[in-house]
């Protein structure tokens, strides 16, 4: 039987994210380029947190990488992606490496690469992939702690934490993911246990201190899900849809009795209902992203409980179960199936996991560029909030267009327009909505599956 070598799930992850990095850019990844990553130094950056999408730590670290490697000739967009897939092969590399003599890991390792959500956060422009990368390293310093006390070890899992906390500040549930898995261990210790919980919340203040106002002020935002019950469903019907063979596992978790080893680490799964339920507006699911890998650790471990019945013939089952989830992983990005998928996770505007509108095939902002810089580029550009005007303007702006862009903001509803204005709506919106606000009527130009575009006169 050919074993599974702990580098296969990155191998493999790798090809399977080769073609995801033709994505175009959608709204937060261009948002967070163009606001975050392009303008200013590194000091600019780490003080610019007026809104939560620049995810600090991600936009440093991908403003560091273009100054590196903007010399080369290929896409810009491609060269930006490129950046994310290297954090997803490195994630890969280090839960194959670090956890592999972590029962069951490998199946959970190759089910995470082959899945739809590792698809979608491989190449974002996010830093949710990242942060799950940080937290596994935090997770690995805080279980060599947590068993020895070395100030080494807690080195590792400080810098685990202050890597995801610097990320995203909501990296703090995922960190009580990590708390969960550790506890068994810390609670031989009262000093490593409060020196394990304290330190979170000690990497959190060094790295926000000198902008405390600012994280004070976004830490208020109320962003997120109104249907509580949606996102619970989204989060866990997401991670079931996404990993069904591993999930079905999980009462592995009791198979060999109740005790706080096991049960103390399972507790993890359950960290996104008080979140959810307790909060005044429920987290988008990608929050919760960066616990996925802490869960199809604990699933793997209790796959691998339930095949130790069968004795002789358990590494031939959990073989079957990474072969049958890799499978299930890869079969799924079929489009039908992609889509119903979605509709369990919100449908195609709110999903996060599965098939996301900026995923599908019709959303092409490049091609209605294109088409709109024949003759000339329009000198004004007002785009419908709804018509993702951030990744219209990345891709104007990479065709050289100086065009004057106008969408309702932060900064209030658009005024007026210009004679001769190139108006950008979603096929669903009456152009009436434009006409009946500023006057005027509007010429069709084109249009695609995502957007259509007119010519506005007086």
């Amino acid at each position: 039987m050919i074993k599974l070598r702990w580098y296969y799930p990155a191998l493999l992850g790798l090809l399977l994210l080769l073609p995801e990095l033709l994505r175009p850019l959608w709204f937060d990844e261009a948002l967070t380029v163009q606001n975050f990553v392009l303008p200013g130094g590194f000091l600019d950056t780490y003080r610019n947190y007026a809104i939560p999408n620049n995810q600090l730590l991600y936009s440093l670290l991908l403003k560091a990488y273009v100054l590196v490697v903007q010399w080369l000739p290929l896409p810009f967009d491609w060269v930006l992606r490129a950046f994310s897939l290297f954090g997803a092969v490195a994630l890969l590399l280090f839960f194959g490496y670090r956890f592999r003599a972590w029962p069951g890991s490998g199946a959970a390792a190759l089910a995470l690469a082959c899945s739809l959500p590792f698809a979608l956060f491989g190449v974002a422009l996010r830093g949710y992939l990242w942060s799950a990368l940080f937290v596994l390293l935090a997770l690995a310093g805080g279980l060599d702690y947590a068993r020895t006390g070395r100030g080494r070890d807690w080195l590792c899992y400080a810098l685990g934490c202050l890597l995801a906390l610097a990320t995203i500040p909501t990296n703090l549930l995922a960190l009580a993911g990590v708390g969960c898995f550790l506890l068994p261990l810390l609670l031989r210790s009262r000093l490593r246990l409060a020196v394990a919980a304290a330190t979170p919340f000690l990497m959190l203040l060094l790295f926000y201190l000198p902008i405390w106002g600012d994280f004070c002020r976004i830490a208020g935002w109320r962003e997120g899900w109104n249907d509580r019950s949606a996102a619970l469903l989204a989060v866990y019907g997401g991670f079931a849809a996404a990993f069904p063979l591993l999930t079905l596992a999980l009462p592995g978790i009791v198979r060999r009795g109740l005790n706080r080893r096991r049960l103390l680490p399972a507790l993890a799964l359950l960290l996104p209902l008080p979140v959810v339920l307790l909060l005044q507006v429920a987290p988008f699911p990608r929050v919760f992203f960066p616990l996925f890998p802490l869960w199809l650790l604990l699933a793997g471990g209790a796959a691998a409980a339930l095949a130790a019945r069968f004795r002789r013939h358990a590494p031939t089952l959990l073989a079957a179960l990474a072969v049958g989830s890799a499978l299930w992983g890869v079969f799924t990005r079929w489009d039908p199936w992609r889509e119903q998928l979605s509709e369990l996770a919100g449908g195609g505007a709110v999903d996060d996991y599965f098939y996301p509108y900026h995923a599908r095939p019709e959303f092409d902002p490049q091609g209605v560029i294109a088409r709109l810089s024949d003759p000339a580029p329009p000198a004004e550009v007002f785009c419908s909030f709804r018509s993702d005007p951030w990744s219209l303007m990345f891709y104007g702006r990479l065709h050289g267009w100086e065009s004057a862009w106008k969408f309702d903001g932060p900064r209030g509803p658009v005024a007026e327009l210009t004679p001769d204005a190139v108006v950008i709506l979603r096929p669903d919106e009456a152009p009436e909505t434009v006409t009946g606000r500023f006057g005027g009527t509007l010429i069709p130009l084109g249009r695609n599956a995502f957007h259509q575009w007119f010519r506005y006169r007086r």
